[in-house]
Parts: structure tokens; sequence; C-alpha cells
């Protein structure tokens, strides 16, 4: 059998056709599950969105709430103005205009809500007014504010755009933890109380994703998070526990 040289053009022609082919249709489809994976993205985006407007409504719309505390939810400028403390579980969110970009959050814990408020409102500002993302200064700071601030900055909001929310009060739970007697009894009301605590503290923590998607360093289980890389949302590397 004579193979001349054009058969052997031709057979090449026709496997480089046929791997044009397989590129193309490769191509197609990888567009295609891109278009996909920014759309399922949007979905959740959407739909915690609605979750934590659902509760943040819920919360002011129940006067328990408005009798514990004067301004349930309050934002930059007004946290000087919450009069009661409370002890319980809390949340730091930011709020913009533009309902499309991502809101990221911090759930945390405290038995004194509004000074924790206030430490959290100093370190933010110490991160936000210097404005020096690339500085040493920036990188000491504890890695939550980095990312607080980064976000703020990034994004060209103000302080005024941060709010807070207190998600469940548990000051009896706090009364009972930090009960100092040494009996067997009230050593036993503070382990029950401090397990209680941590559970709700999870409990937020996993329904609004703020350890995946928005500022806790470490998760419910005090393992550092592990945060989902979109595309609107800045999360600081190699950060320390806090």
């Amino acid at each position: 059998m004579h193979i001349s040289l054009g058969n052997i053009l031709d057979w090449l022609s026709t496997k480089t056709d046929i791997m044009i082919l397989i590129m193309y249709f490769l191509l197609v489809f990888w567009i295609v599950l891109l278009i996909l994976t920014n759309i399922v993205l949007k979905l959740k985006i959407k739909k915690r969105h609605k979750t934590i407007s659902k509760i943040i409504k819920q919360k002011v719309s129940k006067t328990f709430w408005n009798k514990t505390m004067n301004n349930m939810i309050w934002n930059y400028n007004e946290q000087q103005s919450v009069e009661k403390n409370v002890g319980g579980i809390y949340l730091i969110y930011i709020q913009t205009s533009n309902s499309s970009l991502f809101q990221p959050l911090y759930v945390g814990q405290s038995q004194n809500i509004k000074r924790r408020i206030a430490e959290h409102v100093e370190s933010i500002e110490s991160v936000y007014f210097k404005n020096t993302l690339s500085s040493k200064y920036y990188e000491k700071i504890n890695c939550k504010y980095r990312s607080i601030a980064k976000y703020m900055i990034v994004n060209n909001l103000s302080l005024n755009n941060i709010y807070f929310l207190i998600l469940e009060d548990l000051t009896e739970a706090y009364q009972n933890k930090m009960n100092i007697k040494k009996t067997a009894f009230q050593k036993t009301l503070q382990n029950k109380a401090e397990i209680f605590i941590n559970s709700r503290e999870a409990f937020w923590m996993e329904l609004l994703e703020s350890d995946t998607r928005g500022f806790n360093v470490m998760n419910s289980n005090s393992q550092y998070a592990n945060p989902i890389n979109l595309p609107d949302f800045v999360k600081t590397k190699n950060c320390k526990k806090g």
C-alpha cells in the first residue's frame, strides 16, 4: 500500500478538524458552565439577602425587643445613644444602597453588647480612617477589622453603612455563667450556660454563614473558617484568630 504525502496531509487535516471541533465544544461547555455558576451564585446571594432582611424585620417588629433596647438596630452614628445593656448574640452587617452588592457580616457574643460594639467600632475606625491597607500597621490589626475596613474602602463605603443588631438576648444565661460561687450546683449552671451561649452563637453563624461568607475568622467549631471566593467580597488571607 502506497502512502503518499497527500494522503498524510489529508489525514492530518481531518484530525485537526476533529481537534478544533472538540476544543470548540469544550469552550462552549466552559462558557455555559460559567454562566450557570454565576446564576446560581446570584440566586444564593439573593436568598441570603432575604434571610437577613427577614430576621431584621422580625426582630424590629417584636415589642419585647423594643422594650429591651431603645434602638434594636442602630448604625455607626447611633451606637453611642444605646442606653440599656444586653448580653447575648449580636450581628454586625453592612447595608448599602446597591441591592446587588454582597453584604458580608459578623456574628459575635458578649455579656455587654453595648461595650463590645463600642470596641468593634474603635478598632474599625483605627484602620478605616488611616486608609493604609498595605502598611505594617494594617497587618498588625485583628483580621476581622482588616477585612471590614478593606471591604468598606474597596467599595467606597462610609462607616455610616455599618449597622448593628442584637440577634438574641441571653442576659440571664450570662448571669448564670458569670456567677462566682464555687458550689457544684453553681459550676453546673456555669457550664450549662456557657454551652448554651456557644450553641446559640453557632446557630446564628451557620444560619447567616458569617464564617464562610462573612468576617468571622473562626467558625462555630473554633476552627479557621474557609471563606468562599466571591468576586464581590474581599477576604483578608492568612488571618490569625480573632
